[in-house]
């Protein structure tokens, strides 16, 4: 595929230079993250072209500051950004996964998830052939569109789009598929006049109950702002409330190829878990042993003593030697073992049936070996 007149002006020789990237500036994202209202519960967000979490991480932290339990989802082509994505969710404790991926052939999705969805993709034209072999000229945000507005839940999810001005007017049937997705939607200038963008927010459309639904004025203000004909007024005095509902983390979100980018991200985040992993089973086990607890002699302990009531389960302990730190826990174990024979008096006669029930403890004294640095081992001492 090549691409080519990706915006224009401006912007233009920024996506040119950038592989495309131009984020949606901050001040803008500032204001679409204020207009939203949350109570709470969970919540998923979306960005098909996350960068480098751009434009999730405001909208991210001001449902947070709200009580909500947020999930970040996003795509990213470009290695160096996914990087600087992926450690924003690591090194933050974000809920989430970013795919380092191509948004448009590589990835496979579940629909209807996400309660916010951030569309804000590259800007341009894509030569591709028809189905009669002729080289046709599709723009790159239709592709989007039809490729991953579905990801926002039916009639209660919330997309932004940040879009070009002029591509309304230039596009007018994906204007109009834009007018079939939303409802209560509202325009704005984006913060920056500089970029020549609107931003357009409002809840999906679910057709299931609004079939034909189709916002006439929505696709009129566009194609009149499209043709210079209209404008209307900048986000940063936009005084709406958009009330964002809880939703669901995708069923699936993942990609067809993994690249070496994604392949060092799950090493390190696998090393994160096992980590986290060992320091929960540390604490379970200091709980569960009982440390700190101090079981009172009744006499002077002596050899043989330590072993035996440590196998008895009364006793357990961290200790810190030059070999290393362990955890000791003793286990007794109850079994009987039942079995039957006959038996006579001594002249052979007078044959009985005996029945005997035989109880025991089984004592053992197992230790897990904590040392930092060593992998986890259970060992059975007793």
């Amino acid at each position: 595929m090549e691409a080519r007149k990706i915006g224009r002006g401006f912007r233009q020789d920024a996506n040119i230079s950038n592989l495309g990237y131009w984020p949606t500036d901050g001040e803008t994202i500032r204001h679409v993250a204020r207009m939203l209202e949350f109570e709470e519960g969970e919540i998923s967000i979306f960005d098909s072209s996350c960068g480098k979490l751009d434009a999730l991480k405001p909208i991210h932290d001001r449902l947070k500051e709200q009580g909500a339990s947020v999930s970040v989802y996003g795509i990213e082509l470009h290695g160096e950004r996914y990087q600087e994505a992926k450690a924003i969710l690591r090194e933050e404790g974000i809920e989430g996964e970013v795919l380092h991926a191509d948004a448009l052939t590589d990835v496979s999705l579940s629909e209807g998830w996400a309660g916010v969805s951030v569309f804000n993709p590259p800007y341009g034209e894509l030569k591709r052939q028809s189905g009669d072999g002729d080289e046709v000229s599709v723009r790159i945000e239709r592709l989007f569109w039809t490729q991953h507005i579905a990801r926002t839940k039916k009639g209660t999810g919330i997309t932004v789009a940040v879009l070009p001005t002029q591509l309304f007017a230039r596009d007018v049937s994906l204007t109009k598929m834009i007018a079939r997705h939303f409802s209560d939607a509202k325009v704005y200038r984006a913060a920056d006049p500089r970029f020549n963008q609107v931003v357009i927010m409002g809840y999906r459309v679910d057709n299931s109950v609004n079939r034909g639904h189709f916002d006439q004025m929505l696709a009129d203000t566009l194609i009149a702002i499209g043709e210079n004909r209209a404008d209307v007024p900048s986000i940063i005095h936009a005084r709406d409330v958009f009330e964002a509902l809880p939703s669901k983390a995708p069923q699936t979100f993942q990609c067809f190829h993994l690249t070496d980018e994604m392949a060092k991200n799950i090493l390190q985040d696998g090393q994160q878990n096992i980590q986290g992993c060992r320091e929960q089973i540390i604490n379970h086990t200091l709980r569960a042993f009982g440390i700190g607890e101090n079981i009172p002699s009744v006499m002077p302990l002596r050899d043989g003593h330590v072993p035996a009531v440590l196998a008895s389960g009364r006793l357990n302990g961290r200790i810190e030697t030059e070999l290393g730190i362990f955890l000791f826990r003793g286990k007794a174990k109850k079994t009987i073992t039942a079995s039957n024979h006959y038996e006579s008096d001594d002249k052979g006669k007078n044959e009985r049936q005996v029945f005997e029930r035989v109880h025991r403890t089984t004592t053992s004294v197992n230790y897990i070996d904590i040392t930092p640095g060593r992998q986890f081992t259970l060992t059975q001492v007793i």
